[in-house]
């Protein structure tokens, strides 16, 4: 083992890599989706293998110039970026999106408790009465004792009244107010 590689795997400074950006290939496959399931109906929108061996067969990106690629691959990048912060449309898919992105948060927090030693919880509650999803909460590696321990409550007692706290503010975040605006473009 080589001085660097110790000095590198001790020391406190991460490497973090940048998120890739979208391949030529994912921009064709998405600009042909577009096109081939432009005016079919919901159920008969063709299937991505297919749309794959479309891609494949009618279009490299060889034969495309430039400015048409980078049109192509920042048509995917709004594409992604309006499915990753759009809204949900119905109290069930809300109540989905919560429990997917809390499971997907303490399996972070776990894995950073066992990387680094750290503790970490969090609370998450919906912020409207009619919202189906219930409040959550996780805390890695004994952490929810702090609440307890410190605070004197317990971490049941801490949800309900997040829970509570968020309801009665009766707000909703600006994309569920425009999300007409926005539905347009989650169709495709």
């Amino acid at each position: 083992m080589t001085i660097e590689c110790t000095k590198a795997l001790t020391g406190s400074q991460a490497t973090f890599k940048k998120p890739q950006a979208p391949n030529m290939y994912n921009a064709i496959v998405h600009a042909k989706s577009l096109e081939v399931n432009a005016d079919l109906p919901v159920g008969e929108k063709k299937r991505l293998q297919e749309i794959q061996s479309l891609a494949k067969v009618k279009q490299g990106p060889e034969g495309l110039c430039k400015d048409k690629q980078e049109e192509m691959r920042n048509l995917l990048l709004e594409h992604c970026e309006i499915k990753s912060s759009g809204v949900c449309f119905n109290n069930a898919a809300a109540a989905h999106d919560l429990m997917c992105t809390s499971d997907r948060i303490g399996r972070e927090l776990d894995n950073l408790a066992l990387r680094t030693g750290s503790y970490g919880c969090f609370f998450l509650t919906q912020g409207h009465i009619n919202n189906l999803g219930a409040a959550t909460w996780y805390g890695s590696d004994n952490s929810l004792n702090f609440w307890e321990d410190v605070i004197g409550r317990d971490p049941d007692e801490i949800a309900q009244l997040f829970e509570q706290w968020g309801c009665s503010r009766n707000q909703m975040c600006k994309g569920l107010q425009d999300w007409p605006s926005q539905g347009s473009g989650l169709n495709n």
